[in-house]
């Protein structure tokens, strides 16, 4: 297993923030707008990225947004649309429901961009993590009636 050593731990990393946002929408009042947690959520995430970045250098950076600014549009895009899904998710439904999001993420993310787009390995085991998956979203939704 120490193959996934590396993978899991940044993995891991991600879910713990996960769960912090999770864990913080959860926490905040439901209001008539549901663009103002995003809102200042993402000014938060800005300001330490914009941080981060400074601290690791600015060589470069001019001709690396050049070429890639319609990729910058289309990720922003999809961060967008996470937001509004997961305030809508957790604020309407709660964050057990986190289960469908993470199981569709699962087969948008490793089927159709990994294995469709960029054409990454897939064998027996990756075929059965999808069937698992499936499997995990039948048995959430007959967990609901």
């Amino acid at each position: 297993m120490k193959f996934i050593a590396g993978p899991f731990f940044f993995a891991f990393l991600a879910a713990v923030g996960n769960s912090l946002y999770v864990y913080s929408q959860r926490k905040t009042s439901v209001g008539a707008n549901p663009f103002l947690f995003s809102t200042l959520f993402l000014t938060v995430c800005v300001v330490l990225c914009l941080g981060s970045y400074f601290v690791l250098g600015t060589r470069g950076s001019l001709p690396l947004i050049k070429s890639n600014a319609g990729w910058v549009l289309l990720g922003g895009f999809g961060i967008y649309i996470l937001y509004i899904g997961f305030y809508v998710l957790y604020s309407k439904y709660g964050a057990s429901y986190y289960t469908l999001y993470a199981m569709a993420s699962v087969l948008t993310t490793s089927v159709v961009v990994g294995c469709f787009l960029f054409r990454e390995r897939f064998n027996l085991y990756s075929g059965l993590s999808i069937v698992c998956a499936l499997a995990s979203i039948l048995f959430f939704g007959l967990s609901r009636k």
